[in-house]
């Protein structure tokens, strides 16, 4: 079995084909496995694995899951079930098909691409399937040409849908980079104009003068305190007749 999906986050270095990790579990058993993906060409975004899984589970349900960019490249296997048990990770949307007599596992992102790729390989059945023989002639089966040609087209048809996924990932990262830009310039414009106002209310504090009280503005105990005493001088040597 082969599993293959296109990821821009994967992609950090143009020059190398890289490799990232892939969890795949068993609905019904709760069983778990990471499949180990590679880039199928530097710079190309796309990646696949080969995996054969030996459950004793009659009818396993798989479900695939696309971890966090750090936690692809390493698989840590602690990590992702940590995760998977916090609910901060859902299973992703899958197409499956066969291939050259092997078992596809398409991982897609949404819905929409399962049901486009799906769309594509029905058409390319369509089109390779033996026509219903008529009463005036036998079974017509496909020519190995158009068989070829077809194939060719459906390749073309398939990897244009990747590449759709892979363009739209980026736009998503660009919004979300633009908008954690944009909140950083929010929050430092924020602290800024906090600080503009700090410093101006100190300066302002700095600056007021300092007004003195008059003795004679006084009032109550505190004019009694500062008021002049006014002394009599007795001459106690002078005696009257």
């Amino acid at each position: 079995m082969l599993v293959r999906y296109g990821s821009a986050a994967w992609n950090a270095d143009s020059k190398k084909a890289e490799t990232a990790y892939v969890f795949v579990r068993d609905k019904s058993s709760g069983k778990i496995a990471k499949i180990l993906l590679e880039e199928t060409a530097p710079n190309s975004s796309i990646f696949e694995g080969q995996f054969s899984i030996h459950w004793d589970t009659p009818q396993a349900q798989l479900e695939f899951y696309v971890p966090p960019p750090k936690l692809a490249k390493t698989g840590n296997f602690k990590q992702f079930q940590k995760l998977l048990e916090s609910n901060h990770l859902k299973p992703h949307d899958v197409f499956t098909h066969l291939e050259n007599k092997k078992l596809i596992y398409e991982i897609y992102d949404n819905e929409s691409q399962v049901a486009q790729a799906r769309k594509i390989y029905a058409q390319k059945e369509a089109l390779t399937a033996p026509k219903a023989a008529t009463p005036s002639s036998a079974t017509a089966l496909p020519s190995a040409g158009a068989a070829t040609t077809t194939s060719s087209e459906t390749a073309r048809e398939a990897a244009r849908l990747r590449m759709e996924q892979i363009e739209e990932q980026r736009r998503q990262q660009l919004q979300s980079t633009m908008a954690r830009l944009a909140q950083a310039d929010r929050e430092a414009r924020k602290a800024k104009a906090a600080q503009l106002a700090a410093d101006a209310r100190r300066r302002s504090r700095l600056q007021r003068p300092v007004q003195r009280e008059h003795p004679h503005q006084r009032t109550g105990a505190a004019a009694r305190e500062q008021a002049p005493v006014h002394r009599i001088a007795v001459n106690r040597e002078h005696r009257g007749p």
